[in-house]
């Protein structure tokens, strides 16, 4: 905020003045230079907001482990479909048993079968094999021909199950379960790198406002070193070398909460800054606090309407409502379902090959069950109903405070740009005031006291467009992340 000062070279008591803003910088841009005007080329690259964010999205903990929680339901799904996946069965049975036909004589079977089973999710369970029954057959087994029985099964449920049964119900849940967890990712990443930015301009504003107190307080040491020389010379006043030695303190004393603020600020960024390899990544230094150009524009209101409407169709929390809806729905349809009876067609084709054998056989028929009671089946559905309510409820509630978070953002932002405006102007008057206060100082007509007070006057102006220009960036990243837009532009 303050450039170095240069010492007066005039016979009256003088004070030594900053240089004066050029055109092309403005009074927020000179804190920001001050901090970084010992780093060279070559040193410490500027930490900006784009690179900050990168990183955290990267490399951040709690971002990674959601990004589990979206495999994890890729992998959800996986196990799910699972349920249909085909299978190969053998078995092989020998039986010593009392005859059923002369009860006290001993009877023996050999049983085998191979078969191949495919489930389907309508419900169709299809089976194709062969078996090989020999011996005295125990029912409700048969005899085969002495090379075989080969056969096909079909199960096709009508009613209950048709369709809707309690693997393909599973399966469709997960399915939708894995974009669930995509809008469960993507609120975890727009809310931390919406913390993470607001802990990002709330440290650059530290180390901007240091800059401001190591210039006040070099104002005041060239000060001291000259009013002492004046005072040893007999132009001053012993007193002012008091004023001014004890001005120097208590501007040190400023310098250094300013730097323990920066540090405080630089831990809090830190805690979202994490490597590659999982380690905590050194903690900002005040040379990468980067040169602030402020840029303040207030929000049009197509803009704004613009914003709305994105938020009302990107917003994660809006989509996550959705998804579960359609889970639900899923839900109570299966419930409607098994409310119905059930009835299943049979029909299962085959040959018996070898001595012995017949030929074609066959087996056809219907297996129906009427349920008299269907309380499990009632209290899914009210569940269902009841939730898809409380999904309604929240979505209305939901679209609301989206909605007023927009707008809230938006005036944040353009009030904040109106605060800018007075702000600069604050600093301007101040600016001149204090230049007025020396020069009367020069003349005599005031004292050092009172070109202290007016400097630390200006300073906590300077200070002030800092922590407004930080306040719109960190509404800005508000606007964005309630409408679900890039951060940076």
């Amino acid at each position: 905020m303050f450039s170095l000062p240069c010492l007066a070279q005039e016979q009256k008591p003088a004070l030594p003045t900053p240089s004066p803003v050029s055109p092309a910088s403005t009074p927020a841009t000179q804190a920001a230079q001050t901090v970084q005007q010992s780093q060279q080329p070559g040193q410490v690259s500027p930490l900006t907001l784009e690179r900050t964010l990168q990183q955290i999205g990267a490399n951040y903990p709690k971002l990674l482990g959601a990004e589990a929680d979206r495999l994890s339901a890729r992998a959800k799904l996986l196990e799910k479909q699972g349920a249909f996946d085909p299978s190969v069965n053998v078995s092989s049975d020998y039986l010593l048993y009392n005859s059923t036909s002369t009860r006290g004589k001993r009877s023996d079977t050999t049983m085998s079968e191979v078969n191949v089973e495919i489930p389907t999710a309508y419900g169709l369970k299809f089976v194709a094999g062969g078996r090989l029954n020999l011996g005295a057959v125990k029912s409700p087994n048969s005899s085969t021909g002495d090379t075989g029985e080969y056969f096909a099964y079909f199960r096709l449920p009508l009613l209950r199950g048709a369709g809707l049964n309690e693997k393909s119900v599973a399966e469709r849940q997960a399915a939708l379960g894995v974009p669930l967890a995509d809008q469960n990712f993507s609120l975890a990443l727009i809310d931390t790198l919406l913390k993470s930015a607001n802990t990002y301009w709330k440290w650059v504003a530290s180390g901007r406002k240091l800059g401001v107190q190591r210039d006040l307080l070099k104002i005041a040491q060239d000060r001291a070193k000259f009013v002492k020389d004046r005072a040893d010379a007999g132009d001053l006043p012993q007193a002012d070398v008091i004023l001014a030695e004890r001005e120097v303190q208590l501007r040190r004393a400023n310098v250094i909460a300013a730097e323990q603020a920066l540090q405080a600020a630089a831990l809090d960024l830190n805690q979202f800054l994490f490597e590659r390899d999982g380690q905590v990544s050194p903690t900002p230094t005040p040379e990468q606090v980067p040169l602030y150009r402020p840029n303040l524009v207030p929000l049009t209101p197509a803009e704004i309407e613009r914003a709305r409407k994105l938020a009302g169709e990107r917003r994660p929390e809006l989509r996550s409502l959705s998804l579960n809806r359609d889970i639900t729905n899923i839900g109570l349809r299966f419930a409607r379902n098994d409310r119905q009876p059930a009835v299943d067609l049979i029909f299962s084709p085959g040959t018996d090959t070898g001595y012995r054998s017949i030929g074609e056989t066959m087996k056809a028929g219907v297996v129906v069950s009427i349920p008299l009671r269907t309380r499990a089946a009632d209290g899914r559905i009210g569940d269902a109903q009841n939730k898809l309510e409380k999904i309604r409820q929240d979505e209305r509630a939901e679209r609301a405070r989206i909605s007023l978070s927009v707008a809230a953002a938006a005036n944040a932002v353009n009030k904040t740009v109106e605060r800018y405006t007075a702000s600069v102007e604050s600093l301007r008057l101040a600016r001149l005031a204090e230049e007025n206060e020396r020069i009367r100082y020069r003349e005599g007509d005031s004292t050092l006291f009172l070109v202290n007070q007016f400097e630390r006057e200006t300073a906590t102006a300077a200070s002030t467009l800092i922590d407004i220009e930080a306040e719109y960036e960190q509404a800005l990243a508000l606007f964005r992340a309630s409408s679900v837009q890039p951060f940076t532009p």
